[in-house]
């Protein structure tokens, strides 16, 4: 029998307790990489909605200068604050692989703890 897609084997026969690395001890580790994780991803959306609301008050200047300046101001700032958090990553990752030889060894950190 001819198959164009493939089979189709089941996901959940592979997965046992054992196929996960074991998080012992780390819980704080986890908790404060997602809370930077949360905190990056939020300041991309607020970057976004800051340089779309500068947009609206830059077509809505009607030729008023001071108007013009605020709005090119709001889009400049919410453009160093992406290259800020961008770099902090880039930064760390650079330090981690010079330092550690990984490049997640600082942005994402393990604790090894004696079996």
């Amino acid at each position: 029998m001819l198959t164009v897609f493939g089979s189709i084997s089941d996901p959940w026969a592979t997965i046992s307790p054992d196929s996960y690395p074991s998080t012992e001890g780390q819980g704080l580790i986890i908790l404060a990489n997602n809370l930077l994780r949360t905190i990056i991803v939020f300041s991309g959306i607020w970057a976004l909605f800051n340089v779309i609301t500068a947009g609206y008050g830059f077509l809505n200047a009607d030729g008023n200068m001071d108007k013009v300046v605020q709005a090119w101001n709001k889009i400049w700032q919410s453009l160093l604050g992406v290259a800020v958090v961008a770099g902090s990553l880039a930064l760390a990752a650079i330090l981690g692989w010079l330092i550690f030889n990984d490049p997640t060894a600082i942005i994402n950190p393990k604790i090894y703890t004696p079996n």
